[in-house]
């Protein structure tokens, strides 16, 4: 009996996590990974990984040795992957159906709007059908990938002479058209344990999945309680639940539209955790929403009550790259506010401007008494980490 892992590099110590299963781990990853590979029983590295069949045909034939029972996949790329080979084995778990509901864009709204409401949207089958869109639905329109990851290449198409250049640089195959929201994005993470919803972490975008291409990083507030969206959004979870076939166990991601007119709108929802995700819940319940969630996977029992270690409210911003050489990143930041600061930036370096929203030299937590305290806050360490980073 044994335990699959399929990620290009698990973040966490998955042994030591799953040590009480008593199950031996085999891991598929990529070529790329260089972390440790200590306890697993079994290790192969592939090339293209999240692109590459042959992992799945793999895992099928390693399946008739090891007798996998469960299969873990927690990053955006290998969720429908995994759900393959769980179909294909009879594995307890998030199947191919519920997979597609989650990764391509189109199923997603097609079984949403039964329960929620969606945007306008259309399949791109040739480059022609976005301006054949325009012309019914006016600019602004949002074009993106049916099955994309951390908003790349998602293009905001606000004239004729932007439309002109998506047809000079991108090809649209596997795109879709939807009407582009005037509004405030909110997003609702959370943990759903046995079917049962049992935590959320409800926020909004204070600089969204797109900052990046205006070389800001992503920040997202915590609501209060007393906020009415707060509720109306909790609500629209369950709505949205009932017609979205879910995993018995699984972290979600889910991300709303509210519009001028005061109408909450499906952004996209995700059977993963939300980017960043886990450095809030460490900070405000000190534990990791992803590794509970792998717990839970495989069987393991989840005993928490999901009650905050204070009263504070969370929030946090990401410091994108710059197209530059960096010299010195701080270690540290000088704020009490500060839950936590995670360096991945290395002096030495040189950087791109970011080209996804996960492009990121650091991640900081920021807790605070309200929304508006956390957002000053925000920008007051803002400011003080570009004034202390240097770059050549």
């Amino acid at each position: 009996m044994a335990i699959l892992i399929v990620d290009s590099g698990p973040y966490t110590d998955i042994p030591l996590l799953l040590k009480e299963t008593k199950q031996e781990l085999v891991l598929l990853t990529d070529d790329k990974f260089t972390g440790s590979t200590e306890g697993y029983v079994y290790v192969e590295k592939f090339l293209n990984f999240e692109t590459n069949t042959n992992v799945i045909i793999r895992a099928l034939e390693l399946a008739k040795l090891y007798k996998f029972t469960s299969v873990i996949a927690f990053r955006e790329g290998y969720i429908l992957p995994a759900a393959i080979i769980r179909d294909r084995l009879g594995i307890p778990g998030q199947t191919g159906r519920s997979a597609l509901m989650f990764r391509d864009k189109l199923k997603m709204k097609e079984v949403a709007c039964h329960s929620v409401e969606v945007p306008v949207f259309q399949r791109i089958k040739h480059p022609i059908d976005v301006y054949d869109f325009i012309q019914k639905h006016n600019f602004p329109v949002v074009v993106k990938p049916i099955s994309g990851v951390t908003s790349s290449k998602t293009y905001v198409i606000r004239s004729y002479e932007d439309l002109a250049l998506l047809y000079q640089n991108v090809s649209l195959f596997d795109f879709e058209v939807e009407k582009y929201m005037e509004s405030t994005i909110y997003t609702v993470d959370g943990f759903i344990n046995n079917g049962e919803l049992v935590m959320t972490w409800i926020a909004r975008y204070v600089n969204d999945c797109l900052s990046f291409k205006e070389g800001k990083g992503v920040s997202r507030v915590e609501l209060e309680l007393s906020n009415p969206l707060s509720a109306r959004l909790y609500d629209f979870v369950k709505q949205l639940f009932k017609t979205m076939e879910l995993p018995y166990n699984t972290t979600f991601h889910l991300e709303v539209f509210h519009t001028l007119d005061d109408h909450l709108v499906l952004c996209e929802v995700a059977s993963r955790t939300g980017g960043n995700t886990d450095y809030i819940t460490q900070a405000a319940y000190n534990l990791s929403i992803t590794e509970v969630s792998i717990q839970a996977q495989c069987g393991l029992t989840i005993e928490t009550d999901w009650k905050k270690r204070n009263n504070m409210l969370f929030g946090y911003m990401t410091f994108p790259p710059k197209n530059k050489t960096l010299d010195y990143i701080p270690e540290s930041l000088p704020f009490p506010w500060v839950s936590s600061y995670t360096l991945r930036g290395k002096p030495g370096t040189t950087y791109k401007l970011a080209t996804n929203s996960a492009d990121r030299l650091a991640t900081a937590v920021i807790e605070g008494r309200s929304e508006e305290e956390i957002i000053a806050r925000m920008e007051e360490t803002n400011d003080w980490f570009n004034q202390h980073c240097k770059w050549r």
